[in-house]
């Protein structure tokens, strides 16, 4: 059982990652050298896309007070206040973003569809309780 499901494991890594889940000799090397740098790849553009919604936010939001400020008399602390609220409200939103924010962007109908496919090739079962 351990063996199937390690087989399992590294065929899912590997198509989830791009690669043939064929085994071959390169396959030890490429599991320690190659998949590291391409799951880092993965997981930082999936880290990073909440971020640039938030960055947009808050530019968006600094450019309406640029806009704002130039067209309406303000009081220097209160766009001080404003600014500060543009840059680290949106940063206190980024660093505190729910979970599910981050975890479902690599989880695509595309990769479940490719794991269902390595699970039914190993004629793995399910049993539903």
């Amino acid at each position: 059982m351990f063996i199937k499901t390690k087989e399992i494991l590294e065929a899912s890594e590997s198509a989830l990652l791009g690669f043939s889940i064929n085994r071959s000799l390169l396959k030890p090397v490429q599991r320690l050298f190659v998949y590291p740098l391409v799951y880092l790849k993965l997981g930082f553009g999936d880290f990073t896309k909440p971020m640039a919604v938030w960055s947009f936010t808050s530019f968006a939001f600094m450019v309406l007070l640029a806009l704002f400020s130039s067209s309406m008399e303000m009081p220097q602390e209160i766009f001080l206040i404003l600014f500060n609220i543009c840059i680290w409200g949106i940063l206190l939103l980024t660093i505190f973003s729910t979970p599910s924010t981050y975890a479902f962007y690599g989880a695509t109908e595309a990769s479940v569809n490719k794991i269902v496919d390595i699970l039914d090739e190993t004629e793995f079962k399910v049993s539903q309780t």
